[in-house]
């Protein structure tokens, strides 16, 4: 076997945030807080066309503090631009800058682990790589907003490129010296037994290490026992031959703080005696730095027999043995739990061994093709076709239209894996599955309309990823007037969605200029799947979206200080109100009446003002005449509230067909409306509850949700007096417009 090690070139980390100085004056960036105005991008330290180390922070400022929750991948736009490593998404991790007050972001890049330095966020070797900030002008996209909801105004796009070795420094040293070991170690609490284990003892250090094999290893990072049990006289003596048999395994690098790495215990751990990890000389930092000496840490103690079964509820007599075991010769199912709910058949024993009475539904993988997505990292992933990508250990996958083979499964907590496409995403996994953060397929938000006087585009619904149902597309007539926004499309295409929203016909005279609140189009219904409460409600950033500056788009919805039958008596949200309410998808609120008592047909032509007309319907040309919003457009709902024997909202529903009418949702595929528990396809075991339970999901099949339905156009168009009568010709002599959008059209606004 060949030893080889490999010399890494480094530069220094201290030029990093310099550049950010000029940006903000002599008061730094804590004391430049603005929050007036666009939200706007500032500064950063990359350059266009910038080598950039493999471990180099990326640091973006802004003149308001940024909200938190708004900062993503999809709101930080990281991409490769060469299509050698387009399969290599970049990861990382996102920040506040400390003392930044909000103000600036950091991404800090995933370090690599591998020889060949190719498994972090930026690949070696002279690739070029683009950073973007989305703004609120980029129609589809996530967007940064400030602390006060604004979105982001003024972006920026900046190129860089990965250093190339050897003839550039691939890192930098983000720390002078070298690596230093907390002394403090985070340790098992028991003798990890089979019926009890606790492998893990956590191991910190205060920079980035070399993560390579022939650093991060069991002879460089050793854990010891002392030479007798405590209270025997050596309890704090350590023979170098001492060495507790395990693995050690980076959890993460190259963060604010440091690294951490766990030493995994294989076996048991003797009780009763001391434990310490001593850190060679020869251990590395990043940068190929070490130490003069070897470190240590401060010891833990391992508990007694004594105390390891009085803390369990048991008793040890001194001159019992003791032993811990898991014992099956798998020579009949007379273990076999004949009760248990089992959707496929019982296994089959034989000979000693238990084997499957049923085909495994994907293909065998080797062992070891384990997908891991790290915290605060994301991997998104395309069920279109083929697709290749690596996750957060740098290990690669191929994927064939949304089918996923693998052995073990972990998303780790706070990390978060997303699927899109247009195919379901099927995993196999041969080995354990474990989802501590976030598998997500939704589909995608609707956007508001960039262009929302362009009657000639077409606003389409946001697409249903994965097999979810289509949103409903909005003004899809471009040669004509839409008379009504489209429908929202089913799970797989199949069946219907939430309804959409009739479109608003009002007009204008010398006379007459309708007010905005008479121009409102019939809303889209949303899509019902769960029958749980509709959170869009109370959902607190509906200014995420790319809504134009101004809108008043703050959320939530639900306005309390006005409909105060939800204020729960402290100025909150009463949720149980909520709850009673709003369940499922809504229906879309009907258009509008607005209209004055004196608003004949046919209106008078050239004899002043005239009363506010309200609208028609575009379908059947008809106006609601059993509402009027002309004195309160939305009435407060301050009694008779949700959870009172007979609620009673104050609003006007209106006539069923006259009027601009909303979009009726559908029905959903579920029963059960207490809680989203079982809204699932399949079984579901948890074995920590005591005693361990089984819950069946009400679906009888995989299934999706649907679209919701687009919103209705509004339009006005001109009315004149043409046959000089003194009043002014039928409204259906200008509309339709034969000549839309240039002819009796006035103002076009369209939905979405």
């Amino acid at each position: 076997m060949i030893n080889e090690k490999i010399t890494l070139r480094i530069s220094l980390l201290l030029p990093l945030l310099l550049p950010l100085a000029g940006c903000f004056g002599s008061g730094g960036i804590k004391n430049a807080v603005v929050s007036t105005g666009s939200f706007e991008f500032v500064a950063t330290n990359v350059s266009d066309g910038d080598v950039w180390e493999l471990n180099r922070p990326i640091v973006l400022s802004f003149n308001h503090p940024v909200d938190e929750a708004s900062i993503g991948f999809a709101s930080i736009r990281l991409r490769a631009l060469d299509s050698a490593v387009l399969g290599n998404p970049v990861t990382g991790s996102f920040e506040i800058l400390a003392g930044s007050g909000g103000l600036a972001v950091v991404f800090r890049p995933t370090c690599p682990t591998n020889l060949s330095n190719s498994n972090g966020a930026f690949v070696p070797g002279g690739y070029n790589y683009e950073i973007n900030l989305p703004t609120s002008q980029s129609f589809g996209a996530s967007i940064l907003r400030d602390t006060d909801g604004r979105p982001l105004a003024i972006g920026v796009t900046r190129t860089f490129r990965s250093p190339i070795d050897p003839v550039e420094p691939l890192f930098i040293d983000t720390k002078a010296g070298p690596v230093v070991l907390d002394p403090q170690l985070v340790a098992p609490s028991g003798l990890n037994m089979f019926t009890d284990s606790g492998p893990l003892v956590e191991i910190k250090f205060d920079q980035p290490i070399n993560a390579e094999p022939g650093n991060l290893n069991t002879s460089l990072i050793r854990l010891l026992y002392s030479d007798s049990e405590i209270g025997l006289g050596s309890e704090n003596s350590y023979n170098p031959a001492n060495v507790v048999p395990g693995q050690v395994v980076l959890k993460n690098n190259c963060t604010a703080t440091g690294a951490t790495v766990y030493y995994i215990i294989a076996g048991l751990l003797l009780p009763n005696r001391n434990y310490r990890i001593e850190l060679d000389a020869a251990f590395e930092d990043l940068s190929g730095q070490t130490n003069s000496q070897q470190q240590e840490s401060l010891p833990f103690a391992s508990p007694s027999l004594d105390s390891y079964y009085s803390s369990t509820g048991g008793f040890l007599d001194s001159e019992d043995e003791t032993y811990d075991e898991l014992r099956d010769f798998f020579a009949d199912s007379t273990l076999l739990d004949a009760d248990a709910e089992l959707e496929f058949p019982s296994a089959d024993f034989n000979f000693g061994s238990v084997t499957a009475a049923f085909d495994y539904p994907g293909d065998q993988v080797a062992a070891g093709l384990d997908l891991y997505v790290a915290p605060f990292q994301s991997i998104e992933l395309n069920t279109t076709g083929h697709f290749s990508f690596t996750d957060s250990n740098g290990t690669y996958f191929e994927m064939q239209d949304g089918v996923l083979e693998i052995d073990d499964f972990f998303i780790d907590d706070t990390a978060y894996l997303r699927g899109y496409g247009d195919n379901p995403l099927i995993i196999y996994a041969t080995g354990e599955a474990e989802i501590k953060g976030i598998l997500d397929v939704s589909g995608d938000h609707a956007m508001t309309p960039p262009t929302i006087t362009f009657p000639t585009i077409p606003e389409l619904g946001a697409s249903g990823q994965c097999g979810g149902g289509d949103g409903g597309d909005a003004s899809q007539e471009t040669a004509s007037e839409t008379l009504r926004a489209g429908r929202g499309s089913g799970a797989f295409s199949l069946g219907l969605g939430g309804g959409g929203g009739e479109a608003s016909l009002n007009w204008q005279s010398e006379d007459h200029s309708p007010r905005f609140e008479a121009e409102i189009a019939g809303g889209g219904a949303g899509g019902t799947f769960a029958l749980t409460t509709n959170s869009s409600v109370t959902w607190s950033q509906w200014d995420g979206a790319s809504n134009p500056e101004g809108f008043d788009d703050s959320g939530p919805d639900l306005r309390i200080d006005r409909h105060t039958v939800f204020d729960d008596g402290t100025g909150e949200i009463d949720m149980a109100a909520v709850a009673a309410w709003f369940s499922g998808g809504e229906d879309g609120l009907r258009g509008n009446s607005w209209r004055d008592a004196n608003t004949n047909e046919p209106p008078p032509a050239g004899q002043g003002p005239l009363g506010q007309y309200g609208g028609y319907g575009m379908e059947d040309m008809e106006r609601d005449e059993d509402v009027n919003d002309r004195n309160d457009l939305d009435p407060a709902w301050t009694a008779n509230g949700p959870l009172s024997p007979d609620p009673d909202p104050e609003f006007g529903y209106g006539h069923p067909t006259q009027g601009a009418d909303p979009g009726f949702t559908n029905s959903s595929v579920f029963v059960k409306t207490s809680s989203t528990n079982d809204d699932f396809w399949g079984k579901r075991y948890n074995g920590f509850d005591i005693p361990p339970s089984l819950l069946v999901g009400e679906l009888a099949t995989p299934w999706a949700g649907v679209g919701g339905g687009g919103s209705g156009d509004s339009s006005v168009v001109i009315r004149m007096d043409l046959d000089l009568d003194s009043f002014l010709d039928p409204l259906s002599d200008f509309f339709p417009d034969t000549q839309f959008p240039n002819g009796t059209t006035v103002n076009y606004y369209k939905g979405a």
